[in-house]
């Protein structure tokens, strides 16, 4: 009963202190980035590689990939503040596992599931996915591309040709990346190493972490099913987005920004919707 109560008054603090006026203004704050070049630099890289490839997947006759092809060019994101010597295999890694994803999602939909065996599929990709990008000190943007691409890949495919047509561009326009990766990455400058709070953790810890983002993704996404969402893939990206916050006032930031983010985007959307219908 004692530890009952213990449990009870912890979590009354912790929603008081996330509630209260200071932690409001550290979400709102705005604060110089560490590794401005290096992230920029993998901007840059992307670009790159999206400049290259997709001018030539839209002169194809595959320009119904695009899509899948820019999906691969975002690997460039991943390892910006790893050791040089590590950074290419980071983003072979992470060429890997977009690859993957798009194979699955799109086997899964060729398989003609149903949406709700769908959306538990991708919950578990998503426990999945931050396990392996946490391990694997893959570094920013975690496991999120991923899920996006995991995502994109539901819904109806016809026939397991469109599923290898799409697992290969996605592929081909990620190997071209990681190219970009290897010969650009001489203009990166060196940053100190990021404090790893998973590696170090319990192993009931990692599973606690692994199977909350499991049950946040599928919760979001159901819901987002059950009120008529068209896309309820997006919902669990949000979860994702979140949930990959090392410590709980930095979740708590995330979803405020990105609630607020979220409602502000939409509202922009649909005033440039309404003039362009005007």
């Amino acid at each position: 009963m004692h530890q009952r109560l213990s449990r009870v008054k912890s979590r009354s603090a912790a929603i008081r202190f996330l509630l209260s006026r200071a932690q409001f203004k550290e979400c709102f704050a705005v604060v110089n980035q560490p590794g401005f070049r290096n992230s920029a630099l993998a901007g840059l890289q992307v670009a790159i590689a999206a400049l290259v490839v997709l001018p030539l997947i839209e002169l194809s006759d595959f320009s119904h990939l695009i899509g899948f092809a820019s999906l691969g060019t975002l690997v460039a994101l991943f390892g910006r503040f790893a050791a040089p010597e590590r950074r290419g295999f980071t983003v072979f890694l992470c060429l890997l596992c977009q690859t993957a994803t798009v194979f699955v999602m799109s086997l899964v939909a060729w398989l003609e599931l149903p949406m709700v065996g769908q959306l538990a599929i991708l919950a578990l990709l998503c426990g999945t996915l931050f396990y392996i990008v946490t391990v694997g000190d893959f570094g920013p943007p975690g496991a999120l591309i991923f899920i996006f691409a995991a995502s994109v890949s539901m819904g109806q495919v016809d026939t397991f040709a469109s599923v290898l047509e799409r697992t290969t561009a996605t592929a081909v326009a990620a190997a071209l990346a990681w190219l970009v990766v290897m010969i650009t990455d001489v203009f990166r400058h060196d940053t100190p190493a990021a404090q790893d709070w998973f590696k170090s953790r319990p192993a009931s810890h990692k599973l606690i972490a692994v199977a909350r983002m499991v049950l946040g993704s599928a919760v979001a996404a159901y819901v987002a099913y059950a009120f008529g969402g068209q896309h309820a893939g997006w919902a669990a990206m949000g979860a994702v987005a979140v949930l990959q916050g090392s410590h709980l006032h930095i979740s708590m930031s995330r979803a405020l920004q990105r609630t607020i983010g979220n409602v502000l985007g939409a509202l922009l959307v649909a005033l440039v919707l309404l003039s362009t219908a005007v």
